[in-house]
């Protein structure tokens, strides 16, 4: 039998028996281990479904895996309220000298999401230690604005590599503009790490759009030759199939209280123009500082992230007029 049980890819543990993952699968040849992680924002639990959906598939039909696939989740306890997060933005502060601050506090001092976040980051840890092979991270996401899906890298050669093999736009610098999100860990670790969003929450092709990426990444990483013909979610392609990298320039920070309201009618990915007005607050409407690309609005109650602005880069890396 070419797929192994719902075991570690180390341990022989049973990972489906644990809180926090919910769907494995370990091939009988060594290979890469794709490490999917859904839900780190409670209202985002998509990711989640098409873990299971191709965890499902491979042990259904048998394919022939090399390495392992597992999914687990992010934020349980904002899942279990459908909240982005309790207390602050899990897919925040997951650097070393963060972690190293958190762990050093008294578990009262801790808030919910630093709580999950250390669990979550010892798991990480275990699996990085104890997999012989190769590691490949997924954080899958989606958005309260119409959005492509996309991918999002610190950039690098191997993440820059990971993410041209997948039929998504690439968004480089976010890490720029946030404080460390979860591939930080990863990438600190020489590891290759991507973000992707697959659609806006409710969106009905959401959850097909991020089970395609993790087949596309099954590909990438060697674990299986080509995506089986009986899987039928059709390719990512936007943007009329061009390969296209997008930077990001600007953010526009929600400071609580002020009242900020995105003006409706924004996907991502929409061109806008200098001095165009994008949103409001309690002063008044927030103008855009440049002309660009408008990026994950918040069409949503809670979030610290207003807007971004990107700019489209050519083949050299230089932004095109």
């Amino acid at each position: 039998m070419s797929v192994g049980a719902e075991r570690s890819p180390t341990t022989g543990h049973r990972w489906g028996g644990a809180e926090r993952v919910v769907a494995a699968v370990t091939g009988s040849s060594p290979g890469t281990t794709l490490l999917v992680v859904g839900g780190m924002h409670g209202n985002e639990p998509a990711g989640l479904v098409a873990g299971r959906r191709v965890v499902e598939h491979l042990k259904r039909t048998d394919k022939e895996l090399r390495g392992s696939l597992v999914v687990m989740t992010g934020n349980r306890k904002a899942l279990a309220k459908n909240r982005r997060y309790l207390d602050r933005d899990m897919n925040r502060r997951w650097s070393r000298a963060h972690l190293e601050r958190a762990k050093s506090r008294h578990h009262h001092e801790l808030s919910r999401e630093d709580r999950e976040q250390l669990t979550l980051a010892d798991l990480f840890e275990q699996i990085v230690d104890e997999t012989s092979g190769d590691v490949l991270y997924l954080d899958l996401h989606s958005t309260s604005g119409e959005a492509h899906p996309f991918a999002v890298i610190i950039e690098n050669e191997g993440n820059q590599a990971a993410a041209d093999a997948l039929s998504v736009p690439v968004i480089v610098d976010l890490d720029v503009f946030i404080d460390s999100p979860s591939m930080t860990w990863f990438v600190e670790r020489g590891i290759t790490a991507l973000g992707i969003e697959g659609g806006v929450h409710e969106g009905a092709d959401t959850i097909d759009h991020l089970e395609r990426t993790i087949w596309e990444s099954l590909v990438y990483a060697g674990c299986i030759d080509e995506i089986p013909a009986s899987v039928t979610v059709d390719r990512c392609d936007a943007h009329d199939g061009e390969a296209r990298t997008f930077r990001v320039r600007y953010r526009q920070a929600v400071v609580p209280g002020t009242g900020f309201e995105m003006a409706p009618g924004f996907p991502s990915f929409r061109p806008v123009s200098e001095g165009e007005v994008l949103a409001s607050n309690n002063t008044g409407p927030i103008r855009s500082p440049l002309s660009g690309y408008i990026f994950l609005p918040r069409y949503q109650d809670q979030g610290e992230d207003g807007f971004f602005l990107l700019t489209v880069e050519d083949a050299q890396g230089e932004p095109s007029p």
